[in-house]
């Protein structure tokens, strides 16, 4: 494996790191949205 491509490879698992990180701070507002403000329940 080349150096550029482990660097690409590396950048893309950076990226998908922060977006589960990212996603797992939004789901549980989403939550509490769907449940409370939109009343369809739990």
């Amino acid at each position: 494996m080349t150096t550029a491509m482990g660097a690409a490879l590396r950048r893309i698992q950076l990226g998908n790191a922060l977006s589960a990180f990212g996603n797992g701070f939004t789901v549980p507002y989403l939550y509490v949205y769907v449940a409370k403000v939109r009343d369809l329940g739990a």
